[in-house]
Formats: structure tokens, C-alpha cells, sequence
């Protein structure tokens, strides 16, 4: 037995055999696969078919392996002989199929490999032209004119424009013409021969390219390949003319050149620059002889150089003016220009110009044929083409499925027959007829009859085309074929009828509206009103109808309604406006318009051509599909009243600060605004519990009768008002709180300020009037029933502090007020409870005892308060200044005294106001240095009984005070003049002024009558400026009558009042400056208390007297309480002795004491001493011991008027020059 190789085969194998296998298989199917794809990406490659046959080789090779791979693993002998014979037929049906592919590449070189039938050409021509002898050149010749006619004639069987074919004969024969070589030398006719041949290939190759690229990439290898150029590129203009770019197009026989091309892709050149450049601007070839010999930077590209070119030419392609490329073409090499070779490549490039118009040309045609076919395929309107004799020779499918037929159905049959109705054909007949005679246009309704029996209403555009135009004679015109374009309007024309009825129905509806209805276009003009419309705004329809709607608006509102229909859109089709008109009848109305815009349903434009019904169809770009707007109006006027009314109470309700609350008739809550939740949290939960509603149930009849009332209540500390009203509509009670807290308060602060000192606590001068005004009430009351005559007696008190005035002054208002309050607590310790104590103001307070028996009882209680006044005020020192009344921890001790009137109502017919003056009246006796006699006054700090006596004093005061009024008015003062003279020498020295009124009923008026009541009234002001500017006229009058070396003086006296002025100096400056006296000869006299009530203001203002050379003099020295220690701190030059002193000296100079000592002081304080009220001789001598130097008094002269002190003067004067002339 034989055994088989395959019975010894080891599975161990396995695994090698099937992993070559699969390599195998992956290596042909890649490489298959990159081969199609190569294929598929260069679409216009040469050899095409070599490839194709390569890759389907490739792809049979790894199936054939893959079948034997798959057989490694099953091992039946049959199974593998199988897989065997499959491969086999595999591969000999890939041999049968290249050799196919073979023979058709071979029968047809022209179309599937130019490149093999131009090579087939010049191995042609070239053999030709290799013979030597001449007979064998003509017959090359002959060879090549056939073989160019019989081109010529194969390319005119291609569908080329016969005016192209003309221009590249044409070009052909001027490149003869233009080359004489044909009769040359043999050298010269062959490359004339290839060139020519190159030009025939060309235009057969460029005709047949597919598109613009692959005719100019066969250009550019072409004309490389003949002419021995080694890089040719095409160059493009971009659509805006500014610069060109290299196009995807061009040629390298050697890949050296690769990087030339890859920098050029790069790039971009403007005008003039490169090669590319001037060609393109100059529209003409250009030739580069050789690169590295031009100095123009621009003219070359660096790239150029790197790459080894030496020369270039570029030739443009143009199509009339324009340039559409530019050829450029390189050589290592330097080359001469030849202009043959420029003109070939020049025809080259007119050839490719029109290959890219014919191109062009038939590009459009084609886009334009597809998109007939397509618009006429996808078109939703009704295509159809009939011939003269109405047989149908084309339908589009939108209107087969309409009726219902197939192409093949009615494609020839008569259209009349199928489709029209039996009572239309002889209607539609006549219209044919019309189409073929007018020639124009027709538009035209009929129905259609579909294959099921429906008829469709059809809207038809006729046309009818004939096959020559009128314009060419002699050829009569034959009718072509007709041709319609119909829109199905059945359902348009249904809807019309149903608008129709819509709209009959709708003006019904609108004229019998209420509401104002009107309709508009844009620009506003009224093209519909219904009835409601014209009685409410009083015109007729005519009248309305055509005018603008804006006329109707109020100006105020003009521009905000033009904005506003101005909004309205598709997107905003609704809106919403209002204003207010002044009717007829003057009243304003207001007007509530709501606007809508009308469209047209179908959104197209009238007059348009609308091919198709579907939403598919847009309208014409900038077409507004809304055509009027509609207005439907109101009156609001009312509603809007009362909506303003119920917005108003709402928004007091919840922006109220005050808690509001409605209640039922049983008190239970059914509203709380924001500020009742707020300020009665468990008002809701208690209701009529709670003790805001407490009695408002059993309120109801009386609010129900009267409509509404008021009530306070507290709740807590809180004071409310509430303001309850029934609302008979709704049944219910509304109750409005006030929080008046603050004003309860406020009152009672107001009530106890109204009547009581905010300072002290004690009842003020109201409060104390009206208690005196009971208390005499009281006592008239008794008087009327006491039948015994024993009167109701009480007393009236008026006190006032001493010195006040200096205490507060000098130690502060704070110091001040703490004097009057602990004043006021031991007034109160001394009184009765039924008493009463007031302060009127000040340092002012009154007392009032009721129920007294006499007047002693009055007088006890005076002396009670004059006695706790015996113990000091002990005050906090707010000053703090250290003192010698000073006491520890900064609290100082201070006296105070008081003056009291006392006033009893023994008068029976006195008001309250005139006790209360009688008790002043009494108190300003207390007050006075003299008491009236037979009284228990001992001057200040001491109280006064008011009698008749004292009120006729303060009558006459105040008839005084009247005529002094008067007098500064009338001029009824004088000023009398008392001399100042020398106690040594008995001259006179000086003068002091002194006041005196000429009253004209009381004769002549001493200063003590009138004085006192002109510093209390304020009148001694100006009659102390009248009376220094009269002392310093007259003395500036004397001086001038009277000269001497040592000028006359004159002493003014000043007023507290005058001095404490703050234009005290300015006065002064100013009546100096009129009156013009000698310097220092006016002498100021003040008193001590003027000095030391204000020490340190008084220095100043002294201080500035002494810069004026004003001397000051101390009236009445040692009668005040100025302190010694102060006095020499102030700028005194003279201390007047008062007349007090002066009247104790006897003529021996007994009591001379204190005279003694103020001489003394003035002389240590180097001042003059001035001895008022020398009376008789004998006080001069001791005067003169003492050492005083001058005096005054009526021993020398009583004060006389100013012509009495003139004739003293003179009489002095007089004597001195006598005494002068004896001696």
C-alpha cells in the first residue's frame, strides 16, 4: 500500500502555515486598497486603466491565497482539491479580464490615454523626419498634412462650437505663415514639424478635457515635454483682481523641483511682482534669459535661484481685456528668447482661453437645462406641453398625481378628450385658438377632469412657441407646441366663497356692535368704521371713510400712537392703547383700543406669480405680508374711574401706617391691613374679645343710624383714636386707628408748660392768674354769703432778687438757674399747701395767699422767706474761678436778698392784673433807697404794703416817661455847666456838664426827677449822646474864645447803659471827629459800679479811651463796692470824692478821715482828686491840707447855662489880663 504525504502531516504546523497565509492576505488587499483609492483621487490620471488592472490583479492574487489559507485547516483531500479549482478559475478569470481591458486600451488610445497617442504621433513624425532624401521628406509632408486633415476632421465629430474650431484653424494657418522653415532646412522643418504637432495635439486633447484643471495640466506637461523646459505652473487672478495664487495645476520632470513647487503654493503676488506679476499687469508673454543676471529684486522670486532656474517665460490666457491665467515655465538652463516658441505657447494659451469659454458656455447650459428639468420635476404647479394637434407631449408629476394618471397613460393622447369636460372643449378649443393667434400670454380658469370623475378647478398660463421666430424671412412659421402653467384652486376658490360668507356674516355681527370698530393701512387712513364708530365720534360714515386715523387722536397722543402701530408685527400682532379726547360736550373720555394686524392667509403678494400653493413657497424677499390693521375701541372712561378709586383706597389700606380693620355686624374680623397684623398680632384669633373692638358690636345701631363716629381707648400704653364707619353695601364695619400716644403725651407736656415754669416746676403767670382770678371769685362769691360782712381777705406777693443780675453775669446762667430753683424750694417750705407760688420770669416770683385774716399774716410770711435767705446759696461753681467765698470740692457759697411787695384785695372793684401791679408797685418801693414813710421798709432786702400813695407815684412815673418821649423829640433838653476849679489858685479849670429838662408844664427838671425813669425805660441813650455832643461843641467853642496854655476840660457823665453799648467807641470816635476839641481835654465819668460789674470787658474797653487820649474819671468814689485791689489794674486819672464825704469836714478838718484816705489812694495811683459839693469856705482849707488840688461845689458856682459860663470865663479872663498888664 502507498502511503500519501498527507497521511504524515503534523497538526504542529498549523499555526505557521495560517499566520503566512493571513500576512499574505493582508499584504494584497493593502495594496489593493491604496492602489483604488489612488484612483479615485486622481480622476483625470494618464494610465488609469494600467492601474485599474493592477489593483484588480492585487485583489484576486489575496483572494486566491485567502482560500488556500482557509483550506490549512481541514485536511479532506476533497475539501482542498475543491479550494484548488476555485483559485484556479479565480485566476483565469483575471487573466481573461486584463486581456479584455487590454484590447480596449489598445482599440482606443485617443480617450482613455492621450499621453500614448501623442507618443504614437511623435515616433511618427519623428521616423519621418529622420530620412535623408527629399522624396522622403515630401512624402513625410504630404503624411502629416493627411494625417492634420483627418484630426481635423475626427475633432469636428466632437460637440465643439464651430466658431472655436475656426479660431484654432486660423491660429494653425498664421503659425504657417508666421514660420517659413517648412521650406529650410531639414533641422529647422522638424522641430517646426513636432511644434506643429504638439498644437495639433493640444487642441484635441484640450477639447476633450473635462474641465478648465486637466486642459491646463495637459498644457503644461505638453509643452515641458516637446520643448525640453523642466517646470511649468499656472497662475490665477482671485475674484477680487488684487493678486494671484498658484493654482493646483502644474508640471516637474525631475523632483529637484518639488520644493520650487511647494514655496509656490505659499504664495500670493501682487501686480509687478515676479514673473507671474508682470505678465498678469502687462498682459503680454515676457522672457527671462537668465535669472541670476537681473538686478530686480522683484522680478524674481528668491526661491527661484535656491532651486537652480536660470531662465523663464510666462504667456497670459486672456478672454477679451481680462486675464484669466497666467503659464509660466522654468529651465536650469540659461536660454536665449525664442519667438517662435513664445508664439506657440501664446496659441496654446488663446486655445485654453476658449476652451474655458466654450467650457463656461456649457456649464451654464447644463445648470441651466437642470434646473428647468428640476423646477419643472419638484414643482408643486402644473406643467404641460401639447402639440398643434392637442396630442400631450409632456406632463411634470405634480400634475399626474393630481389626476390620478401615469406618464405612459396619457403620453400622445388627445388633452381635450382626457381631461376636459364635455360642456368646456368647445371653450377650450376657441382659447387654443386664441393662444396660437395672439401670440401672448393668456390667463385662464377651466376644471379638469381626473382619472376617478373629480374636477379640479385649474388656473392655467398659456404660451404658444413656435420652431422659427418672425424675425427670419421667408421661412413661414410653424406652430411648435403650446405650453401652460396651471395652479390647482379648488380650495382657494372654496374659500373664498366661505370668505365671502364670513364676511357677509362678520359686518353683520360688526354693525350691530356696540364697541368702536374701524380698520386701517399703515400710513393710517381709515378704510372701515361701523355705525358705533360714527355716533360716538358724530360723523358720517363718508366723512370718515379715506380720512386719517391720526386726525382723530389728540396731539398729546399722536407720536405715542404712530410708535405704537409702528410695533405691531407678525411677532406682535396684538396690542393694546389708550387716551384720553376732549369730547364735544367738554367732557374727557377715555379711550381703550385694542389693535390687531389683518394678513393675507396665504401671505402672497397681489399681482405675483404664485407657481405652487404649499408652505414651500416663500413670497418675494421684502414683501409685508400684513395689508391693514383693525381697531376695536371702548369707552373706559367710568371703569377706569373706578379702577383708579378702588387702587387709590387699596394702596392707603396697605401703605397706611396706621392699622385698618373690617369687621361683621357680630365683630368678627375680615380684614387686617399690614400694619393692624403688625400691631394686634391676636386681633384675628380673639375678634370681638379683643379689647380693640370692645363695645363695637353693640355700636351698631347707632353707626347704622348715623353712618360713623369717633372714641379713643388705651390698650396697653398705647392711645388710639379710632374712626368707625358702616359700610351698608357689604355689611360691614371699618375701623381706621391712630396711634396718638405722642400727641397724648405732647398735650399733656403742652398743657403743663402752658401753665408751669419749665425751670423751677413752679406755676408760671398763667397759672397763677387764674388762680388769683378764683380766688377773687372766691371772695365775691363770700361777700354775697356771709350775711355778717366778714370778707374772703387774701394776699398778693411780688418778689425779686437782689443782685441777680450781678450773680448770674458773673458766675454763668447755669450758676444763675440753680440760685432760682433752690429759691423756688424754700418758697415752697415756707407756704401752705392751699398757697401758691408762680414765677413770672427772671428773677421775678409771686405768691398768693388765700384765706388770710389780716395783713399780718402776709407780713409773717415775708419775714419766714427772709429769713431762710439768711442761710447762703450753696452752687456748684461752673466757672470755675477761685475765689475767696470759694468752699471745697469746687461748690460756692452765695447771699442772696430779695425785695417784696405785698398787695391785699381791699378794693373791691380791682381785676387780677391790677393787684398783681399793686404788689409790683409795692415791691419796687422796697427796692427804692428812701421808703415811703410810716412803712417797715429799711431800704433793699425789706418788703412794702402796697397803698394809694404808691400807685399815684407810679402814675406820675409814667406821665415822666411820656414827656420824655416828647422832650428828645421837642429838643426840650439843656445842659447847664458847673465850673471845676483849682482849691490853690481859685481858677477855673474846667466844667462839668450837667443835664437838665425844660419841661414846659413843670418849668426846669434837676436829673433826679427824670433819670432813674429814662435808665429803666432805655431813653438815656440817646439823650446821653445828644447831651456829649452839645458838651463837646460848646467846649471846642470856649477853647477857641478862651485860649491858654493849658486847655479848658469838660466832664461828661456816661450811663451803664451808654458804656455797656457795643458801639460805645464808635459814638465817641464820632462826635469827636465833628466837634474837634483839643486832645485829652474831654474827661469821661463813669461810676464804681460800671467797673466792677464787668472787669474785664470794662479794662478793654478803658483801655481803648486811653488810646484816644480820653482821660476817665470815677463819679461819686466810695459810695459803690469797688474792690481796691482791682482799681489800679484800670486806667483812672481822676477819682471824684462824692458830696457825702465832703459835707462831714468841719472847719477844723474833723471827720476828714476817708477824704484823707482816698487822697491818699489817688496819689499812690498817681491820679487827680476831684472834691464834689464844696458848700461854704471852710471846707476849702482842710481840702487843701489833705492835699486835694481841685473841687467843685456851689461855694465857687451852681450849675448855670452856657451864657452864665461864658461870662464866668470872660470875667477870668479879663482878670488875668489885668494881672498880666500890672505886672
Amino acid at each position: 500500500m502507498i502511503q500519501q504525504p498527507w497521511v504524515f502531516w503534523t497538526p504542529k504546523l498549523s499555526w505557521l502555515q495560517i499566520s503566512s497565509h493571513s500576512l499574505i492576505v493582508l499584504f494584497y488587499y493593502s495594496i489593493s486598497i491604496l492602489v483604488f483609492y489612488f484612483l479615485f483621487q486622481r480622476k483625470a490620471l494618464f494610465y488609469a486603466g494600467s492601474w485599474m488592472l493592477f489593483g484588480t490583479f492585487t485583489l484576486t492574487s489575496g483572494t486566491v491565497e485567502l482560500m488556500n489559507g482557509w483550506t490549512v485547516g481541514y485536511l479532506h483531500p476533497w475539501l482542498a482539491s475543491l479550494s484548488e479549482a476555485i483559485a484556479v478559475a479565480m485566476l483565469l478569470s483575471t487573466v481573461l479580464l486584463v486581456a479584455l481591458l487590454l484590447s480596449k486600451v489598445l482599440a482606443k488610445p485617443d480617450s482613455a490615454h492621450p499621453q500614448a497617442s501623442l507618443q504614437n504621433q511623435l515616433d511618427v513624425n519623428t521616423t519621418h523626419a529622420a530620412a535623408s532624401e527629399t522624396p522622403a521628406v515630401a512624402v513625410t509632408e504630404e503624411s502629416a498634412l493627411v494625417a492634420e486633415n483627418s484630426m481635423l476632421q475626427q475633432n469636428q465629430t466632437q460637440p465643439l462650437n464651430i466658431d472655436w474650431e475656426q479660431q484654432i484653424n486660423e491660429q494653425i494657418a498664421q503659425l504657417q505663415r508666421n514660420h517659413p522653415q517648412l521650406n529650410g532646412d531639414i533641422p529647422g522643418r522638424v522641430r517646426w514639424l513636432e511644434e506643429l504637432g504638439l498644437l495639433q495635439s493640444l487642441s484635441t486633447l484640450i477639447s476633450d478635457a473635462p474641465d478648465f484643471h486637466s486642459a491646463l495640466c495637459m498644457a503644461l506637461r505638453l509643452v515641458c515635454e516637446v520643448t525640453n523646459w523642466d517646470y511649468g505652473e499656472a497662475w490665477l487672478p482671485r475674484p477680487d483682481d488684487r493678486v494671484l495664487e498658484c493654482t493646483p495645476a502644474w508640471y516637474s520632470k525631475t523632483p529637484t523641483l518639488e520644493p520650487f513647487r511647494f514655496s509656490s503654493q505659499k504664495l500670493t503676488l501682487p501686480p509687478n511682482m515676479g514673473l507671474p506679476g508682470r505678465v498678469w499687469t502687462s498682459r503680454r508673454p515676457l522672457w527671462i534669459e537668465d535669472i541670476s543676471a537681473l538686478t530686480d529684486t522683484s522680478m524674481v522670486r528668491p526661491q527661484a535661484q535656491v532651486a537652480g532656474l536660470k531662465a523663464g517665460f510666462g504667456v497670459p490666457i486672456l478672454m477679451g481685456d481680462r486675464v484669466l491665467a497666467v503659464l509660466t515655465f522654468f529651465i536650469t538652463q540659461s536660454r536665449a528668447e525664442d519667438d517662435q516658441l513664445v508664439e506657440l505657447v501664446s496659441a496654446v494659451a488663446t486655445q485654453l482661453g476658449l476652451v474655458m469659454q466654450r467650457k463656461q458656455l456649457e456649464e451654464e447650459l447644463r445648470q441651466e437645462r437642470d434646473f428647468s428639468k428640476t423646477l419643472i420635476e419638484t414643482s408643486s404647479a402644473f406643467f404641460v406641453a401639447v402639440d398643434a394637434q392637442g396630442r400631450i407631449l409632456m406632463m411634470n408629476q405634480a400634475f399626474l398625481n393630481a389626476v390620478g394618471y401615469t406618464l405612459v397613460e396619457v403620453l400622445g393622447a388627445d388633452y381635450l378628450l382626457t381631461f376636459a369636460r364635455q360642456c368646456d372643449r368647445k371653450l377650450l378649443y376657441k382659447n387654443f385658438k386664441q393662444l396660437v393667434k395672439s401670440r401672448q400670454p393668456i390667463l385662464k380658469e377651466n376644471y379638469v377632469l381626473t382619472k376617478d370623475g373629480r374636477e379640479l378647478l385649474v388656473e392655467w398660463r398659456g404660451k404658444s412657441i413656435f420652431r422659427h421666430s418672425p424675425a427670419e424671412a421667408g421661412n413661414e412659421e410653424e406652430l411648435d407646441l403650446l405650453f401652460g402653467v396651471g395652479i390647482d384652486i379648488t380650495e382657494r376658490k372654496q374659500l373664498e366663497q366661505e370668505l365671502r360668507h364670513s364676511e357677509e356674516r362678520y359686518r353683520a355681527v360688526v354693525e350691530d356692535q356696540t364697541d368702536l370698530i374701524c380698520r386701517f393701512i399703515a400710513d393710517g387712513t381709515i378704510t372701515f368704521v361701523n355705525d358705533a364708530y360714527c355716533r360716538y365720534f358724530g360723523k358720517t360714515r363718508e366723512e370718515l371713510l379715506g380720512s386719517n386715523l391720526l386726525q382723530m387722536i389728540p396731539g398729546s397722543y399722536r407720536q405715542k400712537t404712530q410708535k405704537h402701530i409702528a410695533s405691531l408685527s407678525l411677532k406682535n400682532p396684538v396690542a393694546t392703547r389708550e387716551y384720553q379726547i376732549l369730547m364735544p360736550d367738554g367732557e374727557t373720555h377715555c379711550l381703550q383700543w385694542t389693535d390687531r394686524v389683518i394678513v393675507d392667509p396665504e401671505a402672497k403678494k397681489r399681482g405675483e406669480l404664485h407657481l405652487s400653493g404649499s408652505s414651500q413657497c416663500s413670497s418675494t424677499p421684502g414683501y409685508d405680508p400684513i395689508v391693514e390693521f383693525q381697531s376695536v375701541g371702548r369707552d373706559v372712561t367710568e371703569r377706569r374711574r373706578s379702577e383708579h378709586e378702588t387702587a387709590r383706597l387699596a394702596s392707603i389700606a396697605l401703605l397706611s401706617p396706621n392699622p385698618i380693620v373690617e369687621t361683621d355686624l357680630a365683630g368678627n374680623v375680615r380684614y387686617l391691613n399690614p400694619e393692624a397684623m403688625r400691631l394686634l398680632p391676636d386681633l384675628q384669633e380673639m375678634g370681638a374679645e379683643h379689647p380693640f373692638l370692645t363695645g363695637v358690636p353693640s355700636m351698631t345701631t347707632v353707626l347704622q343710624r348715623k353712618g360713623s363716629m369717633r372714641r379713643e381707648l388705651k390698650i396697653g400704653e398705647i392711645y388710639y383714636e379710632q374712626v368707625l364707619h358702616y359700610l351698608e353695601e357689604i355689611e360691614c364695619f371699618r375701623i381706621y386707628a391712630f396711634d396718638i400716644s405722642d400727641r397724648k403725651q405732647a398735650e399733656q407736656q403742652l398743657i403743663h408748660n402752658a401753665f408751669y415754669d419749665q425751670l423751677t416746676g413752679l406755676p408760671n403767670r398763667a397759672l397763677f392768674m387764674d388762680r388769683l382770678k378764683q380766688a377773687m371769685r372766691r371772695a365775691r362769691q363770700s361777700r354775697r354769703s356771709d350775711s355778717r360782712g366778714v370778707p374772703y381777705l387774701f394776699a398778693v406777693l411780688f418778689l425779686n432778687l437782689n443782685r441777680f443780675k450781678l450773680v448770674n453775669d458773673s458766675l454763668g446762667n447755669e450758676v444763675g438757674d440753680q440760685v432760682l430753683q433752690e429759691f423756688a424750694q424754700r418758697l415752697q417750705m415756707c407756704l401752705r399747701a392751699t398757697d401758691t407760688v408762680a414765677r413770672l420770669g427772671a428773677d421775678e416770683f409771686t405768691i398768693l395767699l388765700e384765706g388770710i385774716q389780716d395783713v399780718n399774716d402776709a407780713t409773717r410770711v415775708a419775714e419766714l422767706i427772709h429769713e431762710t435767705l439768711s442761710t447762703p446759696f450753696e452752687l456748684n461753681d461752673c466757672s470755675n474761678q477761685n475765689s475767696s467765698e470759694d468752699t471745697a470740692s469746687g461748690n460756692r457759697e452765695v447771699f442772696m436778698t430779695l425785695s417784696m411787695g405785698i398787695a391785699l384785695n381791699t378794693n373791691h372793684d380791682e381785676q387780677p392784673e391790677d393787684l398783681l401791679r399793686n404788689a409790683n408797685l409795692a415791691m419796687y418801693r422796697a427796692r427804692s433807697p428812701v421808703a415811703l414813710r410810716g412803712t417797715q421798709s429799711q431800704g433793699k432786702a425789706h418788703y412794702e404794703v402796697f397803698d394809694a400813695a404808691m400807685h399815684e407815684i407810679a402814675v406820675e412815673r409814667l406821665q415822666i416817661e411820656t414827656d420824655l418821649r416828647r422832650a428828645i423829640e421837642r429838643e426840650e433838653f439843656r445842659v447847664y455847666y458847673q465850673p471845676i476849679v483849682s482849691l490853690s489858685t481859685g481858677s477855673i479849670i474846667g466844667f462839668e456838664a450837667l443835664l437838665r429838662w425844660q419841661h414846659p408844664q413843670r418849668g426846669l427838671i434837676s436829673p433826679n426827677g427824670f433819670i432813674s425813669t429814662a435808665e429803666e425805660t432805655g431813653l438815656i441813650s440817646p439823650i446821653g449822646w445828644w447831651t456829649l455832643r452839645e458838651a463837646c461843641h460848646q467846649l471846642k467853642q470856649w477853647q477857641e474864645q478862651f485860649p491858654s496854655a493849658k486847655p479848658l476840660t469838660m466832664n461828661v457823665n456816661l450811663s451803664c447803659k451808654q458804656f455797656t453799648q457795643s458801639d460805645l467807641l464808635e459814638q465817641i470816635d464820632t462826635i469827636l471827629q465833628e466837634a474837634q476839641p483839643a486832645v485829652g481835654s474831654l474827661k469821661l465819668e463813669i461810676t464804681e459800679s460800671v467797673v466792677m460789674e464787668n472787669p474785664d470787658w470794662v479794662k478793654d474797653v478803658l483801655l481803648e479811651l486811653k488810646k484816644r487820649m480820653i482821660p476817665l474819671c470815677i463819679d461819686d468814689f466810695g459810695t459803690g463796692y469797688s474792690s481796691l485791689s482791682r482799681l489800679h489794674h484800670f486806667p483812672i486819672s481822676t477819682l471824684k470824692i462824692d458830696r457825702s464825704f465832703i459835707s462831714r469836714i468841719g472847719a477844723l478838718g474833723e471827720n476828714s478821715e476817708i477824704v484823707q484816705a482816698i487822697v491818699t489812694l489817688a496819689q499812690t495811683l498817681s491820679m487827680d482828686v476831684v472834691a464834689e459839693g464844696i458848700e461854704v469856705s471852710e471846707q476849702v482849707s482842710p481840702l487843701l491840707a489833705l492835699q486835694c488840688e481841685y473841687g467843685q461845689g456851689y461855694f465857687f458856682s451852681k450849675p448855670v447855662d452856657s451864657e452864665a459860663a461864658r461870662a464866668l470865663l470872660m470875667a477870668e479872663w479879663e482878670q488875668r489880663k489885668e494881672e498880666v498888664g500890672n505886672g
